[in-house]
């Protein structure tokens, strides 16, 4: 996994599942590892994950071996693709960091909860996934149904 970015997630979390759903879509040349938390041995990524600490908020390494964590790693991985470039640069905004912390933060700690509307806020990639739409074909999709 060496050179390429490790997103950390909640493999049990509905919203986790759905944002890495859109990771996915977004990374057309595979530079980001999607890893659920259930599936890895956190230790052997990097000594300071702790499995407590990773499901509190997302977690990413870089390929410098940086560990970036919540709002931090959303950033982060926004920054590797052309289409989510953008929010580094609003990030650098003043206020606009702090504003994105506590989002996350509300987000992270409502996670099961906000699970619930999934559907609705985030689940889009996930259910074109189910009905076979792919990227080429996003010109005629319909929107899923529930």
């Amino acid at each position: 996994m060496s050179g390429r970015y490790i997103a950390l997630y909640d493999g049990q979390c509905e919203i986790c599942r759905a944002s890495i759903g859109w990771v996915r879509f977004l990374d057309r040349d595979g530079i980001v590892d999607c890893v659920p938390l259930e599936s890895v041995e956190l230790a052997e990524l990097h000594p300071e994950l702790s499995l407590e600490e990773c499901l509190r908020q997302l977690h990413v390494v870089t390929p410098e071996h940086t560990v970036l964590r919540g709002w931090d790693a959303v950033v982060g991985i926004a920054g590797v693709f052309p289409a989510t470039r953008a929010v580094t640069t609003v990030d650098r905004v003043p206020g606009v960091h702090r504003l994105g912390e506590r989002a996350y933060e509300f987000v992270a700690a409502h996670r099961y909860q906000l699970g619930k509307f999934r559907a609705v806020v985030l689940g889009y990639v996930d259910r074109f996934r189910w009905t076979g739409v792919t990227r080429s074909s996003r010109a005629t999709r319909r929107l899923p149904t529930c």
